[in-house]
């Protein structure tokens, strides 16, 4: 057995077994279906829209607040860790370059 395809003629999916038996699934049945198999493991059905959708407004917020992060120099200024080095420069260096 091969699994179901799409067939547009039919508007609908066809499958056979390897004993010779056709399955037509119409394409109302097979939506229905789908979603209760997808319900039965405990997801939900989307688009690649609607899961794209829901990727880019995550990377959204998540860039957001990287910008806000990064944008915090004070944090920057009374962090404490062996990476962060903090220079106090002169007016007569900051003409300079």
């Amino acid at each position: 057995m091969r699994g179901l395809r799409w067939n547009a003629g039919c508007r609908g999916w066809i499958g056979k077994t390897d004993n010779g038996v056709s399955i037509l699934v119409s394409e109302e049945a097979y939506e229905k279906r789908l979603r209760a198999y997808f319900e039965s493991k405990g997801m939900q059905l989307k688009t690649w829209e609607g899961i794209m959708r829901s990727a880019e407004e995550a990377w959204e917020r998540q860039c957001e607040v990287t910008r806000l992060f990064q944008a915090d120099l004070d944090y920057w200024l009374t962090c404490h860790d062996s990476g962060v080095k903090v220079f106090q420069h002169s007016q007569k260096e900051e003409g300079k370059g």
